[in-house]
């Protein structure tokens, strides 16, 4: 009998003539053994999670190259993106070992890495429109997995699941924060995502079956699978429709707190309406990415008005492209609760894309370090969490000399026992000398440099604090870019530091960047000299990693610059009627002269211009939905779905429509102009106006009582009247 590497069903032929009875005996042992394997594969299975952010600081790509390095049989991948050269040579040296690929990659992202991958002998890459001809439309391939060495037997190989918000790119691993979890050994939840992807793949076959592949509506609802084994439970969007919500919606709403951080949140979610109108003593805290929290639909400006202390924005040049929700935190975690995998909190996660969801129970390591990544992010803002006791140190006091004494001031310091610095040279243990609970007093070691702060309490977790420590020897000069960090954004002034014996007022510090030498003038404050600048002063076209080198006596500190994202706004008409021409406009922000493509589909014909003008005629449509991409040339794109009922032309209403004379007509509606005739159709001037709750209004200037008026409204090509008594 020969089965497929990747199927999950038995073949049922017959081996030549078996009595019944001996049938039964070796279906009841093969029942039997294959119980063992699985109960034993996955009471042994190990979950682990890593993030790139500096609180753990893991290499989330070596990560899972390390993983692909020990496959020894098969290995399918579901992606977004794909252009790593370091994780595809990975593959392919996979694949010279005999371990056989399939890849299925969202179609706007096939390039020529994947060309050559798919050319190799024993890798298949399937794309998941380009191959099928399907219309685009809003749907993305944005399910993030990997599935190593599948097999319905836990040994000898690991059936290993990799998920999370990472796509395999360049820009996930160095300019945008993300997350991963590694489930090994569990048979149950292998076969979940391999299910998965064997049903867009077409079965279980290494060559792409386009006659039994399903993606999107195609899928099977519910799955033929089983979501819960041990403490992971796992949903696919389409798959399993309107599950994920409302799963997520339920887990929300019968919480005792929630700490979200996600790259997208829209208020075209439900889960927007769920915590929105939580109950005051039901804590629910937020980051989110600074380039998506002001869209049009992001659901942050709503949040953060009524809770301005608890959502807040990371504004580094990386994107936080994190994606997870930790429910339930307590001290010992025993019921915490981590949800994480490629889903934004958006109405396209739910019914538009290919996604997946992970939900992890009762495992207190996974929640301890999700939540300690939530926390460097949230304490980054200032902020800081009455009843999570997180040691916050305030951003004071950050300067020192080496082997001299130092006092940090915070909130939860009691339970510190310890403080470390920290940085490429290695670790150096600091002697506290008093601890308040609101201040630590310590000696600094005799070290030199710009230092990480790692702080451990007395249930023995150490932290990395989001702060910056700066120990200065008097013989020797210190100069510091940006606070040490090795790439800056460049819409964001350059900040540079020079701890120097230097008596002077100003000292200069060169600048090198593309052969081109400029001096920079520090000025003298206290123990060092500051100055400020932006790159783009320099008049070059900077690109995407360039070099700038920066030069005080011999020291030579090298930065890359790191294009900023765009930003866009979306102006669009605030009401549509049937039969009529609108436009909307795209206005991006941020380009730095990079070129900016916009592209959209939709439900109704369009015209696209090139500079981001988009017109469309409504027809007799109820609905106008525009699916709008905005897409530079580093590869950089934002999406959004835009949906707007059409009204019929009597959607203008006026009241009240008798009156005394002097009073207000408010006016309920979308017009382009307005005008006001008598019944011998003499015009009459008037005041238009809006109230203080944001109600238009006009006031007829009329000499006389018992007069009729008529408001002619013009709406495009067409016009409504409305008529009117001034008594």
């Amino acid at each position: 009998m020969c089965m497929n590497m990747f199927d999950i069903e038995y073949s049922k032929k017959s081996r030549g003539k078996i009595t019944d009875s001996i049938g039964v005996v070796v279906r009841r042992f093969f029942t039997s053994f294959l119980f063992l394997v699985l109960f034993v594969g996955n009471l042994f299975c190990n979950v682990r999670a890593y993030f790139n952010s500096p609180e753990f600081g893991h290499n989330l790509r070596d990560i899972i190259i390390s993983y692909i390095n020990q496959a020894v049989d098969n290995i399918s991948i579901s992606a977004y993106s794909f252009d790593d050269t370091d994780i595809a040579n990975a593959l392919i040296r996979a694949n010279q070992r005999g371990v056989k690929i399939r890849i299925v990659v969202d179609s706007d992202y096939w390039n020529s890495l994947i060309d050559y991958l798919d050319s190799q002998p024993n890798i298949n890459v399937f794309n998941d429109l380009k191959k099928k001809g399907y219309a685009r439309h809003s749907r993305q391939h944005h399910s993030k997995f990997i599935v190593i060495d599948y097999s319905i037997l836990s040994s000898p190989v690991r059936n290993t699941v990799i998920t999370g918000s990472f796509n395999f790119t360049v820009s996930s691993s160095y300019k945008q924060y993300n997350n991963i979890v590694v489930i090994e050994d569990n048979v149950d939840v292998a076969n979940m995502y391999i299910q998965e992807f064997n049903e867009e793949w077409g079965g279980g076959q290494f060559e792409f079956n386009p006659e039994l592949s399903r993606f999107g509506k195609q899928k099977k609802d519910p799955p033929p699978y089983q979501h819960i084994t041990d403490n992971i439970e796992v949903y696919f969007s389409y798959s399993d429709v309107n599950k994920i919500e409302n799963k997520l919606c339920d887990l929300i709403e019968n919480s005792s707190n929630v700490f979200i951080c996600m790259y997208a949140f829209s208020t075209n979610s439900k889960l927007f309406d769920v915590i929105y109108n939580l109950p005051s003593d039901r804590l629910v805290y937020g980051i989110f990415d600074g380039g998506q929290a002001f869209g049009q639909y992001s659901a942050f400006k709503y949040l953060a008005s009524k809770h301005p202390d608890r959502f807040v924005i990371d504004y580094e040049y990386k994107i936080l492209h994190n994606k997870y929700i930790i429910i339930n935190y307590s001290e010992d975690y025993e019921n915490t609760i981590v949800i994480t995998g490629s889903y934004n909190l958006s109405k396209n996660s739910e019914e538009n894309n290919e996604e997946n969801v992970i939900i992890i129970k009762g495992l207190p390591e996974i929640s301890k370090k999700f939540m300690r990544d939530f926390l460097y992010h949230f304490s980054k803002t200032g902020r800081s969490i009455e009843f999570v006791s997180y040691p916050m140190f305030y951003p004071t006091n950050l300067i020192s000399f080496g082997n001299s004494t130092n006092t940090l001031f915070g909130k939860n310091l009691s339970n510190v026992v310890s403080i470390a610095f920290s940085n490429i040279s290695g670790v150096y243990p600091c002697v506290i000398i008093s601890n308040t609970g609101d201040s630590i007093t310590f000696l600094v070691p005799y070290v030199f440099g710009v230092f990480d702060v790692i702080v451990t309490t007395r249930s023995g977790d150490s932290f990395v604090i989001p702060i910056d420590f700066v120990v200065l020897l008097m013989e020797r000069n210190l100069l510091v870019v940006n606070n040490g960090e090795k790439y800056f954004s460049l819409d964001n002034p350059v900040r540079i530091l020079l701890f120097s014996s230097n008596e002077q007022e100003i000292s200069y510090v060169r600048i090198i960047v593309d052969n081109k030498v400029e001096f920079l003038p520090l000025r003298k404050k206290g123990m060092f000299f500051e100055g400020n600048f932006y790159l783009d002063s320099f008049g070059i076209n900077f690109r995407d990693g360039m070099e700038v080198v920066f030069n005080y006596g011999d020291i030579f500190i090298t930065n890359y610059v790191v294009l900023p994202t765009f930003r866009y706004y979306i102006d669009r008409p605030d009401k549509l009627f049937k039969n009529h021409y609108y436009s909307i406009n795209v206005k991006v922000f941020g380009s730095m002269g990079r070129n900016m493509k916009v592209s959209a589909n939709g439900n109704i014909p369009l015209s696209i211009y090139e500079d981001g003008s988009i017109t469309f005629f409504t027809g007799n449509n109820d609905i106008v939905e525009i699916f709008i991409t905005v897409e530079d040339d580093l590869g950089y794109s934002y999406s959004e779905m835009i949906q707007m009922k059409v009204f019929d032309n009597e959607g203008i209403s006026v009241y009240p429509t008798i009156l005394p004379k002097g009073e207000k007509i408010f006016v309920d509606g979308f017009f382009d102009k307005i005008e006001v005739v008598d019944k011998d159709y003499n015009r009459v001037s008037f005041v238009l106006g809006e109230d203080e709750l944001g109600r238009r209004y006009l006031i007829p200037n009329v000499l006389k009582n018992s007069q009729i008026l008529f408001l002619v409204f013009y709406v495009g090509n067409s016009k409504v009247v409305k008529k009117v008594i001034v008594k």
